[in-house]
């Protein structure tokens, strides 16, 4: 959809003899945007600014939810929404949301965006992990604890009950790390 934004209902423009000139000032992009019209008889040229709607369907929050809660589906919903008026970004797919928690609370219809989320925690300080060791060759597969916190792809520290020995490892899903 296009809208004129300032432009009073009232404002008319000559006509134009020919076919009138239209140069954009930039390349078209959602949100506003600045256009040049002109005409070679009679002469004239005018500036306008034209506000160009994109709708796509946007995830938001259904209901309140509070700092630090595990999104899931029955948390979200799809509303159709002008992406040009969202600067932080934001999520087309239920998907990409389903399983994250957010950073602080949000009240219903809040438009998620990456920096509201962050990836849940999945493995806490004292959990039971399996620690994986792969090397060229050989692969180890011991017990151990999670001495903190992590999200998958982040490196924790682990202690393997075995030996004793702490090693930092990165989270691979919900109980299992590797060292790298």
């Amino acid at each position: 959809e296009v809208s004129y934004p300032g432009l009073s209902p009232n404002f008319r423009l000559p006509e134009c003899q020919q076919a009138f000139t239209l140069n954009l000032l930039r390349p078209l992009q959602s949100g506003r945007n600045g256009l040049e019209l002109s005409c070679e008889s009679p002469w004239w040229r005018q500036n306008l600014a034209i506000q160009l709607h994109i709708f796509k369907p946007v995830v938001v929050l259904a209901r309140a939810a509070g700092s630090h809660q595990v999104l899931n589906g029955t948390d979200l919903s799809l509303v159709r929404h002008d992406i040009g008026t969202l600067p932080k970004g934001f999520f087309t797919s239920l998907d990409q949301v389903a399983g994250m928690q957010l950073r602080r609370s949000l009240r219903a219809g809040t438009i998620l965006s990456t920096d509201l989320l962050e990836a849940s925690i999945v493995i806490n300080r004292g959990d039971q992990v399996k620690i994986r060791i792969i090397k060229p060759g050989i692969r180890i597969e011991s017990e151990g604890s999670a001495m903190e916190e992590g999200r998958i792809g982040e490196r924790i520290r682990v202690r393997n009950d075995r030996s004793g020995k702490v090693l930092t490892a990165r989270v691979l899903e919900h109980g299992l790390v590797q060292v790298e």
